[in-house]
């Protein structure tokens, strides 16, 4: 973001725990499936939490890996350095976001000739990535002001009591 001041940040806390949460919300569901144990059973369903997955995946790793935005208002990772504490480093991006940036934007955000001409992945193509943007999210949680915390520790609250009698 183009010089983003203190009230952008603490008003994209909301945005980002909707991205948060349910980044980990469809990837629990995707287990599920994978483990046979899924709620959803209607094909359409299905493939509707994949999508939606694979869109929040998009995000993170934008939000995250990005150092400049393409747009003057792109939230990333790193516009939260002016806060008192937070790290002031970029995530360098392992070789696998590069590749995975680039399907999801062939296949996903654009339609593209590789959607028919290539075979697609399969989900635990992207799957497989959850434990380490996982983890961003959770050193990014953990870099916030305890206030900026508390609050997006709320907002996901809010999701999770919405949603607590979907998730075995």
């Amino acid at each position: 973001m183009k010089n983003p001041i203190n009230d952008d940040l603490k008003e994209a806390i909301p945005h980002l725990a909707f991205e948060f949460y349910h980044f980990q919300f469809y990837a629990h569901l995707i287990q599920l499936r994978m483990d046979g144990r899924s709620p959803i059973v209607h094909q359409g369903l299905s493939q509707a939490v994949g999508y939606a997955f694979l869109m929040h995946l998009r995000a993170l790793l934008d939000f995250f890996y990005r150092s400049t935005g393409q747009d003057d208002d792109d939230l990333l990772a790193t516009d939260f350095r002016m806060l008192p504490g937070f790290p002031t480093s970029a995530n360098t991006p392992p070789d696998w976001v590069r590749e995975v940036k680039t399907e999801l934007n062939k296949r996903l955000a654009h339609i593209t000739s590789p959607r028919w001409k290539k075979r697609s992945r399969d989900m635990h193509y992207y799957h497989q990535h959850v434990p380490e943007v996982t983890l961003l999210i959770s050193s990014f949680r953990d870099a916030l002001p305890s206030d900026l915390q508390d609050r997006l520790s709320a907002e996901m609250n809010v999701f999770a009591s919405r949603d607590a009698a979907l998730c075995p």
